[in-house]
């Protein structure tokens, strides 16, 4: 059976600011990438 690693991310949105929250969401995938993860789930705080 293969390893998953999995990341929780969490950010407070900005509302109506799609560009801020997609680079946001954009930033920390990379991030949770670097780490080893192959799958992100994202909670937001608006």
């Amino acid at each position: 059976m293969d390893e998953i690693r999995l990341a929780t991310a969490q950010f407070e949105a900005r509302d109506g600011d799609k560009p801020y929250n997609l680079g946001r969401v954009e930033a920390l995938t990379r991030q949770a990438r670097a780490r080893g993860a192959g799958s992100c789930c994202f909670m937001s705080c608006a």
